[in-house]
């Protein structure tokens, strides 16, 4: 039977408001600091990140799940799924002080064929390089926004 099962967590520093935090980690918002990242609407009901939205990051990538997009609470959690993996991940923005915060980012894989078990070794150690590069790239967005305006 297949159980590989895998989680990392991060917490990032980012230099904005937990309120101006949040909204970089929907579907939609992320396209500010990620490279690459082009999510394509499959469906919302309605307008800008939400709970329920289905997309895919191009065309090829799996189908993604919003399950959670709680602006009160700032979590943020997404699913999708291969033929061989479960990917789970979990976004809680939480406020450090008034002009920044902490965001905690968790990632789980979940094997469900063998193949999928070298996928979770993978992801195991590319996710870990990968988390480390998420804050300045966010903390560099932020930076552009204000010299922007």
């Amino acid at each position: 039977m297949v159980n590989t099962h895998h989680e990392i967590e991060r917490t990032l520093h980012v230099q904005t408001s937990a309120a101006g935090a949040f909204p970089l980690f929907g579907p939609l918002g992320e396209r500010e600091w990620a490279e690459g990242w082009d999510p394509r609407v499959i469906w919302s009901d309605g307008e800008g990140d939400r709970e329920g939205m289905i997309f895919r990051n191009g065309s090829t990538e799996p189908v993604w799940v919003a399950l959670r997009f709680d602006a009160h609470d700032r979590i943020a959690e997404y699913v999708h799924f291969t033929p061989d993996l479960i990917t789970r991940i979990r976004v809680e923005v939480m406020p450090r002080d008034a002009d920044s915060s902490n965001v905690r980012v968790r990632y789980a894989w979940t094997a469900i064929t063998e193949a999928g078990e070298g996928k979770v070794a993978e992801r195991r150690e590319s996710f870990a390089e990968a988390l480390q590069e998420w804050e300045p790239a966010i903390n560099a967005a932020l930076a552009k926004r204000v010299h922007a305006s």
